[in-house]
């Protein structure tokens, strides 16, 4: 359903789909990476439809260590002061999953007037997917801090 949807909108507006924060949707492979992102948001959060989600709404992250240091910052005065070495664990076991080296990087970027898990009640919130095409695994990290 997806997928047609933006092959209509391609063949009706090229220009305006032409390039994206994920790239062009002209391009399958990146119409197949918009679709997985929302469909894997979708299947986690069931209570909400992120259909409507646009591309724009995505960031390809250039700098894994970046994600990392955002990640462990939310998380460290949260979980380190309970649980020390908990961080390194944590990445141990992504990596040892999807090889964190070898993957593309995207996060999310909630729209703030939208009604999302993200927005509602939330203190902050992160989302970052992990994409490893060769080993054809997409890993969903995602946190959020409610009030």
């Amino acid at each position: 359903m997806l997928e047609q949807q933006y092959v209509e909108e391609v063949a009706t507006s090229p220009a305006s789909l032409g390039t994206s924060p994920l790239g062009s949707l002209a391009d399958a492979s990146t119409r197949k990476l918009l679709i997985d992102l929302i469909s894997t948001m979708n299947a986690s959060f069931p209570d909400y439809d992120f259909s409507d989600l646009r591309p724009e709404h995505f960031h390809k992250e250039w700098n894994l260590n970046m994600a990392v240091n955002s990640v462990n910052t939310n998380l460290s005065e949260i979980i380190d002061t309970r649980e020390t070495g908990f961080l390194e664990e944590l990445w141990g076991s992504i990596e040892s999953v999807i090889e964190t080296r070898n993957c593309e990087v995207y996060s999310y970027l909630p729209d703030m007037d939208a009604d999302d898990p993200f927005t509602d009640g939330s203190l902050w919130s992160f989302n970052y997917f992990f994409f490893n095409k060769q080993q054809k695994k997409l890993l969903y990290f995602t946190c959020m801090a409610k009030r």
